[in-house]
């Protein structure tokens, strides 16, 4: 009997054991590198250029707003000839661009917000991506429908970046885009430098349709032989 009252039970035996003490995982900064080097689209992981950094590391406002209009105009045309699977309409014309962008996203498409005054110039700003056909007025994208990625909006929108960076620091002020950028930490511009440019980065969500286009929400077809 006396034998048992010096076994402790085995649940507390564990409780005395000391615990262990973890290893502190150290924290991982960007490494310096010369993004304007980076070889754009011979990429394989645009969030690993090197040294840790991402592509889009210097990344301001009129950036994440003008590659989310790169995807929405190049998804917006893709998606509405395959929504209306008429043969005679072969894509929105530039004077229903922001009709159609109601519908299908939910929101304006504000020329406005983007410093300029038509939705011609608003497209200009994403030539790489969009054109409008100067025989029919029509715009379409340049990009496939079924893309392998979407790295590709990062890859051009960093492509304009370092170009319009590059005039700018040249004196030519004409280079400023002029969106009405939010306050907040988006709303500065990072400039290329030692510092890790990470902090108050955000990547904005991806935008789907909102609907599917049906003739009754469609502005009327043109009579044939009216003036345009």
């Amino acid at each position: 009997g006396g034998e048992d009252a010096d076994v402790q039970p085995a649940e507390e035996a564990e409780e005395t054991k000391e615990p262990e003490e973890e290893e502190e995982q150290p924290i991982e900064e960007f490494k310096p590198v010369d993004i304007d080097e980076v070889d754009i689209f011979g990429l394989e992981d645009i969030l690993d250029v090197g040294g840790g950094m991402p592509l889009f590391a210097f990344f301001g406002f009129e950036d994440w707003a003008t590659m989310s209009l790169r995807f929405e105009i190049n998804v917006l045309a893709h998606s509405f000839r395959k929504d209306v699977k008429d043969l005679d309409r072969v894509g929105i014309p530039l004077e229903h661009l922001a009709f159609y962008y109601g519908k299908y996203f939910k929101k304006t498409l504000n020329t406005k917000f983007y410093g300029v005054d038509s939705i011609g110039e608003v497209l200009d700003m994403i030539k790489d991506t969009v054109y409008v056909c100067k025989k029919t007025k029509v715009v379409g994208s340049r990009l496939p429908e079924e893309l392998e990625s979407w790295n590709i909006l990062a890859m051009l929108t960093e492509e304009v970046r370092r170009e319009r960076f590059r005039r700018v620091e040249m004196g030519d002020e004409s280079a400023k885009l002029k969106l009405s950028a939010p306050a907040g930490p988006l709303s500065a511009t990072p400039q290329p430098g030692p510092a890790s440019p990470s902090a108050g980065m955000r990547v904005p969500p991806a935008v789907r349709p909102a609907t599917t286009l049906r003739p009754s929400t469609m502005p009327p077809r043109p009579v044939a032989g009216s003036a345009r």
